[in-house]
């Protein structure tokens, strides 16, 4: 399997410029578009590769292939890549696994369409309801989704221990459970008030908030607006039962 990558780096000194016929080689059977002005080319049976960084560099085996420069000798491309000569491993991506992207799934069920006379009707909306694959954590966003909001009691009802979930829960997405809760129910919050016209004590409810304060915080927090300057000045005439629960 060829190896391409290609980086940057300053102060590195070019090698060679290859011929036109190498260069085409090169981008034909591995899939190279890079530049060809910063190369070294190694030959398999010189020891050690001293690969700098920043430069392309290309191993070469003198078996078969075609030549990079010398018609009399002919070569097989073994790798062609440009790396940091540092032995220092590659530290793995210590990130959280999902963003709330990727997990959130919306509290509608139906999405409004027109037929070709323009009445409307509406159609079910396709949720991924479980989309970590990781039964407790899936649970719990389904829980959120149906208005709950209080982690103690899910996990008494899961028959988890409330600490490790949140830990879990901030392995997986980089947010504690509570965290995770209150960014998931403030997005809740601006869905329900942008596209449904239930009142302000009812979107506290439904979102799991729990009181009309929480609700101002939340849409405040996320829109820059109170839920009141919200509805009046950001969502748009067809918002309202474009989506329905």
């Amino acid at each position: 399997m060829w190896h391409v990558t290609q980086t940057t780096s300053r102060n590195c000194v070019a090698g060679d410029i290859p011929h036109k016929q190498f260069q085409e080689t090169v981008q034909q059977r591995l899939g190279y578009t890079g530049s060809f002005r910063r190369l070294c080319i190694f030959r398999i049976n010189s020891g050690k590769y001293h690969l700098q960084p920043g430069i392309l560099s290309v191993i070469l085996d003198r078996r078969q292939g075609i030549s990079p420069g010398n018609n009399n000798i002919t070569y097989k491309y073994v790798s062609i890549m440009a790396k940091n000569n540092s032995n220092t491993p590659k530290q793995p991506d210590r990130g959280p696994q999902y963003s709330l992207d990727d997990l959130y799934f919306t509290v509608f069920n139906e999405r409004r369409k027109y037929d070709e006379d323009g009445y409307p009707y509406y159609i079910p909306i396709e949720k991924n309801t479980r989309p970590t694959g990781v039964r407790v954590m899936d649970n719990f966003m389904n829980y959120l989704n149906e208005g709950y909001s209080s982690i103690s009691s899910f996990c008494k009802t899961e028959g988890v221990n409330e600490t490790d979930f949140s830990r879990m829960c901030k392995v997986l997405t980089g947010m504690k459970a509570l965290e995770f809760k209150i960014r998931w129910t403030e997005r809740t919050v601006v869905d329900l008030l942008r596209y449904t016209n239930l009142s302000p004590a009812e979107v506290a409810d439904r979102s799991g908030v729990g009181s009309h304060n929480n609700m101002c915080i939340a849409c405040k927090r996320v829109t820059g607006r109170s839920s009141r300057d919200f509805r009046n000045y950001e969502r748009e005439e067809r918002d309202v039962g474009l989506y329905r629960i």
